[in-house]
């Protein structure tokens, strides 16, 4: 496997006691590319996931929630494609 996915796997997981609600993986090579799921990150995220998420650079996120209702639109990163395109994640209310 070729690309980050796997370094930001390992981190959320590492990080996920602090986040453990849910979590999201974005990834960009010649497209964005995601993953956002409840739950712990070591229970959902699989081998197939990490392969199909081939970006070159990323973003990962692990969400206890301080506000909102825990939907799972909530969960980061977030983006958009327009424009160009821009994806993000942050910490706060």
């Amino acid at each position: 496997m070729n690309g980050v996915s796997r370094d930001l796997y390992e981190g959320a997981r590492a990080l996920n006691h602090r986040g453990a609600q849910a979590f999201g993986l974005g990834t960009f090579n010649s497209r964005y590319l995601e993953r956002r799921k409840k739950g712990f990150i070591a229970d959902r995220v699989t081998e197939e996931d990490l392969e199909e998420l081939n970006g070159k650079m990323g973003l990962a996120f692990d969400r206890y929630a301080t506000t909102g209702k825990g939907y799972e639109s909530e969960i980061q990163p977030l983006h958009v494609d327009t424009p160009f395109g821009i994806a993000m994640v942050e910490n706060g209310n």
